[in-house]
């Protein structure tokens, strides 16, 4: 089994007056989508962003495992919004194709730090459990990445080892529209840090979010693992924005070698 690797080039940066390396996608698959993810899902996942970013007893790590940028809290609230948002999306596929499945909707709870579910979602098809992952990114979206200090070589999620847990079985790679997340941003982001969730509301019921679902079995990832297929801290994924400069090394996947969701019910065998 083998991946495109992304393509490496290096690009003046103008700011720091030197040359960066810079990964280009080679490997894409365009947005499209007439999924819309329900508006009660809309609603579940906005409230747990909100506690997660502004409550008090919310918490949402502030630093990625061997990452070094700081997140603030609206940006926590676009983030794990946004993440909650696939999870529903990843949830609503599944409920509405297979027939007979045992699955309970995403965890809500708002937990400590630390705390925290060895897996997105697992359901049960025919006595057989799936434990999956599920990380969800914009619309535009190519790259699935999988912090390398996390994963052994063996394609075993370390975490999940420490607390004895069953392995993943595999990933959903959800790609959500972000016009709304952008919205609130462009009006929010220099506003002070508690901002009421009447604010956020008011603009919430009017936005539809569509999506598209991948799927990535694990022997993907035990293949990406063995073949190093790495993007490395420091680097730019696709240009020299600030925003994608990488701020962790990186297993990854491209879009483009992903099952893709019209094939993604005979992958799981389901």
């Amino acid at each position: 089994m083998s991946f495109k690797k992304l393509d490496l080039t290096k690009m003046y940066n103008t700011f720091k007056n030197q040359y960066e390396d810079v990964y280009k996608f080679n490997s894409t698959r365009k947005f499209y989508s007439k999924e819309v993810i329900k508006y009660e899902y809309v609603a579940l996942s906005f409230s747990f962003a909100y506690a997660m970013a502004y409550s008090e007893e919310g918490y949402h790590r502030r630093e990625r495992s061997g990452g070094s940028k700081s997140r603030e809290d609206f940006d926590v609230f676009c983030d794990t919004f946004l993440g909650k948002l696939g999870e529903y999306g990843a949830y609503q596929y599944l409920k509405d194709n297979i027939k007979d499945i045992k699955l309970s909707l995403p965890d809500n709870t708002i937990e400590g730090k630390g705390k925290w579910d060895s897996y997105d979602l697992t359901f049960e098809h025919e006595k057989k459990t799936r434990n999956i992952g599920v990380k969800t990114t914009k619309h535009f979206g190519q790259l699935l990445m999988l912090e390398t200090e996390d994963w052994d070589e063996e394609g075993k999620y370390i975490p999940n080892k420490e607390k004895e847990a069953d392995e993943y079985t595999g990933f959903f790679f959800v790609r959500v529209s972000y016009d709304l997340i952008r919205n609130l941003q462009g009006r929010y982001f220099y506003q002070e840090k508690n901002i009421s969730p009447e604010s956020f509301a008011s603009v919430l019921s009017d936005a539809h979010y569509n999506f598209d679902i991948h799927y990535i079995p694990m022997e993907y990832i035990k293949s990406a693992i063995k073949n190093e297929m790495i993007v490395l801290k420091d680097n730019y994924l696709n240009n020299l924005a600030k925003a994608n400069e990488l701020d962790a090394n990186n297993y990854y996947i491209q879009c483009g070698d992903m099952i893709y969701q019209d094939k993604i019910l005979s992958a799981m065998q389901v």
